[in-house]
């Protein structure tokens, strides 16, 4: 491409273009080619590559400290410039100057988030430009980008965050920490590594929930970048308290703890409501049916698991006491067979 058109392209400014020393810029070709007098290979006729047997032992490095460092700082300056990563081409000429030749965007980097919304900013912080996101959808093993209409269904689910009395703006958009890029689900977790509970928590799930990922948030809690900015932990535990009040989880874990059977008796009866609830009038419009899709997602999904899992998880938790105490492995069976095993 000639360079007149491949300037008017790009929109250079004529400082990038020049040397980072004070030399002026080497002459232009017609034909667009930049040269320089020193060029061992000269004009090439009708383009090609000029290949040159370096005579200086091959453990030398091909570029100097000094080089390396002016390509870090142009990188630097293209970078700014086009306001995004750029694959840079460069010579140095016989003098050891160093030329920018061509400058292109990275498309094999993988995108931002597009969608994050601004983080909240409690009293007392200060704002940073270090986000730190994990992908939800590797935590739950889907590597795969997800469709539209499957992202708007999973940011309606994450809208049920409301219950934590996180504040959400735009139901449509999900909560403040959800995120997507390359239409896989992000979850920006640099909040809950600025507080005490956040950092002692979080690598701990990530142990069984995503261990690769525990390798990579356990450094970071000495970053100065991510510093605990809330040490205390009882904010934590007052929205801890508030869900298991609103949803009788105290209730539910005595229920399993000395009614087993009312327990499980409780949690079918629940399932047995939910199918009726799920259940459209059939003389809804189409509108009808998109609005009562939203709410069952919004409202009805996520507090199921308030309402259920205390129970297994308590019996989860007297399996493991039970082991302990007899020091054997114990395992509940079906029904039909004897209601423990000791091995």
């Amino acid at each position: 491409m000639p360079a007149q058109g491949w300037e008017r392209r790009w929109s250079w400014d004529p400082s990038i273009l020049a040397t980072l020393s004070s030399t002026p810029a080497p002459a232009r070709s017609s034909n667009g080619v930049w040269e320089t007098s020193a060029s061992p290979c000269g004009s090439l006729s009708g383009g090609g590559t000029c290949q040159i047997e370096s005579a200086s032992s091959a453990a030398e490095a091909c570029v100097t400290d000094q080089q390396i460092r002016e390509l870090a700082a142009l990188g630097v300056r293209v970078e700014g410039y086009f306001q995004s990563p750029q694959d840079t081409e460069w010579a140095v000429d016989a003098r050891g100057k160093l030329w920018l030749t061509q400058a292109r965007p990275i498309t094999t980097l993988y995108p931002l988030p597009v969608n994050a919304q601004a983080p909240e900013i409690r009293p007392g912080e200060e704002p940073s430009d270090l986000r730190v996101y994990f992908c939800f959808s590797v935590a739950q093993g889907l590597y795969r980008p997800l469709t539209p209409m499957g992202l708007a269904a999973i940011r309606l689910l994450a809208t049920s965050a409301e219950l934590m009395r996180i504040r959400v703006t735009n139901p449509l958009a999900g909560p403040p920490a959800y995120a997507e890029a390359g239409q896989r689900i992000f979850v920006d977790a640099t909040g809950p590594l600025h507080s005490r509970a956040g950092r002692a928590l979080l690598p701990r799930m990530l142990d069984y929930m995503e261990a690769r990922t525990a390798a990579i948030v356990r450094p970071m809690l000495s970053d100065p970048r991510v510093p605990m900015t809330r040490s205390s932990l009882w904010p934590f535990a007052r929205r801890v308290l508030r869900i298991a009040g609103r949803f009788g989880v105290p209730f539910q874990v005595l229920t399993a703890v000395f009614r087993p059977s009312a327990s499980c008796a409780r949690i079918r009866q629940i399932g047995t409501q939910l199918r009726q609830r799920l259940a459209p009038p059939e003389s809804a419009s189409v509108r009808e049916r998109l609005d009562f899709v939203e709410r069952v997602l919004r409202t009805e999904a996520i507090t199921l698991l308030p309402k259920t899992m205390p129970a297994a998880i308590t019996g989860g938790g007297m399996l493991f006491i039970a082991g302990k105490l007899l020091g054997s492995t114990v395992t509940a069976l079906t029904p039909a067979q004897p209601s423990w095993r000791i091995a």
